[in-house]
């Protein structure tokens, strides 16, 4: 192996909570990118290349609403993480043991 390389084995594993950090900043970037679909549609009624019977302040809402989540998805990932794990990252536990949590005590 070259210098430069590692094993999987000399790398720490990643926790369920980064793996959520980067689902979330993924769809943000996909959600980036319908923006700009939209923002490419304002574009195109503006220079009047189109006539839809859909108003344009509707593709303007919805451009706005993709840059509203997807900058937030992006940006702010781990704070999105830290209201489904919980701030210390216990707030959602994945179980890698048992599927099902262990029965109650028997009552006296």
């Amino acid at each position: 192996m070259s210098e430069h390389m590692t094993s999987s084995a000399d790398r720490p594993e990643m926790s369920p909570r980064k793996w959520f950090e980067v689902g979330a900043r993924l769809i943000g970037v996909w959600t980036l990118l319908g923006m700009i679909s939209e923002l490419r549609t304002i574009l195109v009624i503006r220079m009047e290349l189109f006539n839809p019977s859909t108003p344009l302040l509707t593709y303007i809402i919805h451009a706005a609403c993709d840059a509203a989540a997807g900058f937030y998805l992006l940006f702010a990932a781990g704070h999105l993480s830290g209201i489904v794990f919980g701030q210390e990252g216990r707030g959602f536990e994945v179980s890698t043991t048992s599927p099902m949590p262990p029965p109650p005590p028997p009552a006296r």
